[in-house]
Formats: structure tokens, sequence, C-alpha cells
């Protein structure tokens, strides 16, 4: 019941706009290592409500309100070195390509 009211009521994609913005601010290299820390905790604690929403039982139509977010996390695999980001990265994609019948 939880994951349909976060499909309707647009806190999914408020939780994908939110991952948007921490992986681009962690993205900035002027970043003092602080705020990097922070910005690597805000995305493991978005990636965790992203995954409640979208897994056990799996939820396919909430996987697809996600799927906007896919170019911007494959832009970041091919070209970040960052590997703290990266793990984020790869755990959100895991979260949205998990048993996904339309890929």
């Amino acid at each position: 019941q939880g994951q349909i009211l976060a499909g309707k009521s647009k806190c999914l994609h408020g939780l994908c706009e939110l991952l948007s913005y921490a992986i681009a601010r962690r993205k900035q290299l002027d970043l003092i290592e602080n705020q990097k820390s922070i910005c690597q905790d805000l995305i493991a604690s978005v990636t965790c409500a992203i995954t409640c929403c979208t897994s056990n039982p799996l939820n396919v139509t909430n996987q697809n309100k996600c799927a906007f977010l896919l170019p911007e996390l494959i832009s970041v695999l091919k070209s970040s070195k960052d590997l703290i980001l990266l793990c984020g990265v790869a755990c959100i994609l895991n979260v949205l390509l998990d048993n996904h019948g339309n890929v």
C-alpha cells in the first residue's frame, strides 16, 4: 500500500529529484570533504527510500517512474572516477533494473 501511495503522491518523483541533486553536488570537485561526505550520506539514504518504493515486493510501475534517472546514472558510470559515488550509482541501478521485465 505504501509503495502505491509513494508513486501516486509524487513522493517517489521527489526522491528521484533529490538523488539527482545529491549526485550532481557530489561530482563538484570544489566541495570540501565534509560536504562530499554529506552528499554521500544523502545518496545512500535516498537510495534506501527508493528501494523501499520499488522492492519487496517488486513494483515495476515505480521502477518505471524512476527511469528518467537512467541516462544520468549511466553518464556517471562512464565519466566518474569517484569510487564512493560509483558505489551509490551502482546500488540505485541495481534497484531500478532488478527483475525488470521491460529491459
